[in-house]
């Protein structure tokens, strides 16, 4: 059993929980580098066990002895810190992309809920935050959004900085990280409420959970309604205080058809009844566009029959069906 996955986590009684992971590290260090690195390449180490034993490991020379997850996490910290980036040993092949992924996974999840000791803290966030953006927008792992958002709101509530969090969540591209957004609607803590009102664009409600809950259906419904058109705007905290990272493509609903999230550009290449349809679409003002778009939308989901007809009709009639639905909803 490896002592040091049985010391007290790094998060818990602060100094005296480094004192004691660095104490035992030491002891097993002199029993060989060979014991202590057994020790720091056990698979039940955590991300920020690592981090606190670096000095450690530097001092004894032990950073050769690392593992390939380590050797990652050591290479993020690096860039991080601006340090010259470690050379590798002729006898330490690159990482492979998985074994690279999963290391940074690895640093996301085991450094998701860390509470460090304000000693090189900005550099651990700083290292998950790279972590949890080349997760998502470079090896494109969804299964890093939950814990991204999840991170995002824990910082929000400690008055840290979430900007480049923010803009890895969307980054992916994913429909499921608005989604992942919506739910804290249903948060009991307010900021978690006004952050995911500001993020996805919504009015902050009043503080009652029957008004909160509807607001999070509402929501989720219209992403489920408009979720072939909708794409990324890559906007974002950097940009502007209230990017607006996700909008609805009014032509693609228009048309009914189907646009990729990152690129915004059709799934599949318009036909040239299609582009004729598209240009008398933008002679319109735009007022009128918006509301033949959200008509086109609902029509096509509820009766694709009726809808091919009425989209083959003039634009006068188009725009008279639409308002008609209008006045009879009011």
């Amino acid at each position: 059993m490896n002592p040091i996955s049985q010391s007290p986590a790094p998060g818990e009684v602060q100094s005296e929980g480094v004192r004691r992971l660095r104490e035992i590290f030491r002891k097993a260090a002199l029993q060989g580098p060979q014991k202590a690195a057994q020790l720091v390449n056990d698979p039940a180490l955590s991300f920020p066990q690592l981090f606190l034993l670096l000095p450690d490991l530097e001092e004894l020379e032990l950073l050769p002895e690392l593992n390939i997850r380590n050797r990652v996490a050591l290479l993020v910290l690096e860039r991080k810190s601006g340090r010259p980036e470690p050379q590798a040993s002729p006898d330490q092949p690159a990482p492979t992309g998985e074994q690279e992924r999963k290391a940074l996974k690895w640093m996301l999840d085991t450094g998701l809920n860390w509470d460090g000791p304000a000693e090189g803290y900005d550099l651990f966030d700083a290292s998950v935050d790279a972590a949890a953006a080349r997760l998502l927008c470079v090896h494109h792992d969804k299964s890093a959004l939950p814990a991204v958002c999840e991170l995002v709101f824990r910082r929000n509530r400690k008055g840290l900085l979430i900007h480049d969090l923010v803009w890895s969540l969307f980054c992916s591209c994913e429909l499921e990280a608005p989604r992942l957004v919506a739910a804290k609607l249903l948060s009991a803590n307010t900021q978690d409420v006004e952050l995911a009102c500001n993020l996805l664009h919504l009015p902050m409600p009043e503080a009652n959970a029957d008004v909160r809950r509807r607001l999070h259906r509402q929501y989720i419904a219209w992403l489920e309604e408009n979720k072939n058109y909708l794409h990324f705007t890559g906007e974002n905290y950097q940009q502007t205080a209230e990017p607006t990272p996700l909008e609805v493509d009014t032509e693609a609903r228009y048309l009914a058809k189907r646009i990729q999230p990152k690129s915004a550009r059709p799934a599949e290449p318009l036909t040239d009844e299609e582009w004729e349809l598209l240009e008398r679409f933008r002679e319109l003002p735009e007022e009128e566009q918006e509301l033949l778009s959200a008509f086109s939308g609902r029509l096509q989901k509820k009766n694709p029959q009726t809808w091919g007809r009425w989209i083959r009709s003039e634009l006068s009639r188009q725009l008279e069906t639409a308002k008609a639905e209008g006045r009879n909803q009011a």
